[in-house]
């Protein structure tokens, strides 16, 4: 039944009806969504809307709350004085709620970890600005809404059980097939707030590390969350095989290494479980992560909120006063005695710098270095990121050898005692780490230079090629699609997608800021995007899981670029089973050494990737049947290694 079929009235008020069996449950049982803005939520109030929710998550369901944590008055003080210590507080009141809640109810914590860890609930925070004056986010109404209709209410109602079952409260109603006016009204003001778009209020994500946390301590099932009893603080990934083997590796050479291992294999758990141990034993007291790119150090951020169960201290441009931060650490720590073990995340460009440096060599020894993504680290730069004041040290990166860089390579390998461990693409496929995947080369020719494109050459024919071939594969349809482009080609590219096929795209570029970015990834993944058209910022570092197929557009002759880019593809995700890679392929039989070597580039490619696909042979059949076609002596080059 459509909720245009439910017997609603204007309004209800608690002493002539129960708000909650005569309204709310009965707009659960037929809805598709639930936005819900209240001033306070408590998921002991699941047992009362236990009927409702089963239905809505049977078909599917999704809550979105926006709701306020309870702050006290020092909370309050505290919030005043910045933005560090408003989402320290807000950490500090989120872990005090989690670890009441799962005390005193595991029902109700284990119902709402199954809500979040399912996809059924995305939670909120609303937090005042100017805190003193205008007190906390106290607003309360909701919309229900099916395939066609929708439902709105407001008034003194708040997410909970006391509201629901003991308190005297109203609410009006509204319904679109009634007063659409209204309901459009109440639809579209909660679309701003969820989008942060509200006068005078910050909207912010649900912490990850507490996402995360529910997330492992998750029942298998909605109803059986009543019999669980949640340990929320007690982590239950363990380390796998080959993470095992890789600590171990490491270990034995004096803490010392490179981790070789491919993209998705777990580089980061691994490393913060070999610092873990290292932290427990009082062996080190402080972690210093190295990372190139803000985005990165975000995801770290969280890893170590989730496995170390540190805050750590993050040093960017975009991090607020980090400078003096750093330097008050440094100095009470080298004052204590017994300092509390710490953890610190910088970019590479910040850790090089001079004031960091400073700080770094002042902090008390043994000290940990994990650098991320260390093939970032450039020769010039080496010497000033790399320091000696870090006594153990761990590098980690699927491809550490720098393209065109002899001597920064060297400088990797010396300073970090050279790769302990090599976990390779094929080893995770076929461990059941990484997801399988087809490679289909599309062989581009000078004779597709000519077409829609405006551009001219190898870029001209590759986008051609792309508009004759994309909706004719699956992802035309499936959706969770990357297509990487050079910047030349992004403008055509959106224009075509989006004109043409229609598809829900968005760019994935420099120019999005970082909550831009955590926005289209959500959007991406939930699958309200179609396509994430993207230059060189997913190459690495950023999680894109949901992604099913890649279309390589932009002709990279970096082998670390197109193995990142591959990378993106082949994580591991529910319901995900295999992967597909499209790479636009350009075979010229040009003379010369410039021809030559542009097409060696193209055939390095093709045969790194087909050499772990599903269909190797296949595509390698694609590949020598067009060479043979243009009169291209591919054995050639086969013959010369690649």
């Amino acid at each position: 039944m459509p909720l245009s079929g439910l017997h609603l009235q204007p309004s209800y008020r608690s002493d002539e009806s129960s708000i909650a069996a005569d309204f709310i449950v009965p707009c659960l049982r037929q809805a598709l969504r639930y936005d819900r803005a209240a001033g306070y939520f408590c998921s002991s109030v699941f047992p009362v809307l236990l009927r409702g929710l089963s239905d809505f998550v049977a078909r599917g369901g999704k809550i979105r709350l926006v709701a306020s944590p309870e702050l006290t008055p020092d909370d309050v003080q505290q919030i005043e004085q910045g933005y560090a210590a408003r989402d320290f507080v807000i950490d500090q009141r989120l872990s005090d709620a989690l670890n009441d809640l799962s005390a005193t109810d595991p029902g109700a914590y284990g119902r709402l970890a199954w809500l979040i860890a399912n996809g059924h609930m995305d939670i909120r925070l609303a937090i005042p600005r100017r805190l003193r004056n205008r007190g906390v986010y106290h607003e309360k109404f909701g919309v229900f809404e099916d395939e066609r209709d929708s439902v709105a209410f407001s008034g003194s109602l708040n997410e909970t059980f006391s509201a629901f079952e003991a308190n005297f409260e109203h609410i009006d109603v509204f319904a679109s097939w009634l007063e659409p006016g209204r309901t459009a009204e109440k639809k579209l003001y909660f679309s701003r707030l969820w989008r942060g778009e509200t006068a005078n209020l910050d909207v912010l994500d649900f912490p990850e590390a507490h996402r995360l946390r529910l997330i492992r301590g998750a029942p298998q099932d909605f109803i059986e969350a009543e019999s669980v009893t949640a340990v929320p603080d007690e982590p239950v990934r363990s380390l796998k095989r080959h993470q095992e083997l890789a600590i171990d590796a490491w270990r034995r050479n004096n803490c010392r290494g490179l981790l070789e291992m491919a993209t998705g294999t777990g580089k980061t758990f691994t490393a913060l479980t070999a610092a873990e141990s290292l932290l427990a034993s009082g062996s080190i007291k402080t972690v210093v992560i190295l990372v190139p790119y803000i985005a990165i150090a975000d995801q770290w951020k969280d890893e170590v909120s989730a496995i170390l169960r540190l805050q750590p201290l993050v040093c960017h441009s975009q991090s607020g006063d980090w400078k003096a931060t750093l330097r008050t650490h440094v100095t009470l720590s080298r004052f204590d005695a017994d300092p509390t073990p710490s953890c610190i995340v910088a970019l590479y460009d910040t850790a090089g710098g001079p004031d960091f440096r400073e700080q770094a060599q002042r902090l008390p020894q043994p000290v940990m270095v994990i650098a991320d993504e260390v093939h970032n680290i450039t020769s010039d730069s080496a010497d000033a990121v790399l320091l000696d004041s870090y006594n153990l040290r761990l590098g980690l990166s699927a491809t550490p050898e720098r393209y065109l860089d002899d001597i920064g390579t060297e400088k990797l390998y010396r300073y970090f005692n050279g790769t302990v461990y090599r976990f390779t693409l094929s080893d995770a496929i076929n461990s059941d780490i990484l997801t399988p995947y087809t490679y289909f080369p599309i062989i581009c020719t000078p004779n597709d230079e000519t077409g829609p494109s405006a551009l001219s050459g190898v870029l001209a024919a590759k986008f051609n090629r792309f508009v004759e071939t994309f909706e004719h594969t699956p992802a035309a349809t499936d959706g969770y699609t990357l297509i990487y482009c050079q910047w030349q080609q992004l403008e055509e590219t959106k224009a075509w997608l989006g004109h043409h096929v229609g598809a829900a795209i968005h760019t994935f570029t420099a120019e999005e800021d970082l909550v831009e970015r955590r926005a289209i990834l959500r959007d991406f993944g939930d699958g309200h995007l179609h396509a994430l058209v993207a230059m060189r910022c997913l190459d690495e570092g950023v999680d894109v899981p949901p992604t099913r197929s890649a279309f390589l557009l932009a002709s990279s002759e970096n082998p670390k670029q197109f193995v990142q880019r591959r990378g993106r593809v082949l994580r591991k995700y529910p319901g995900k089973t295999s992967a597909s890679i499209y790479d636009y392929v350009y075979l010229s039989k040009s003379e010369g050494k410039a021809g030559e070597d542009s097409l060696r580039k193209e055939l390095t490619r093709f045969a790194e990737f087909a050499m772990s696909a599903q269909n190797g042979d296949a595509a390698t059949e694609i590949i020598v049947r067009a060479a043979e076609e243009h009169g291209i002596p591919l054995r050639q080059f086969i013959s010369q290694g690649v």
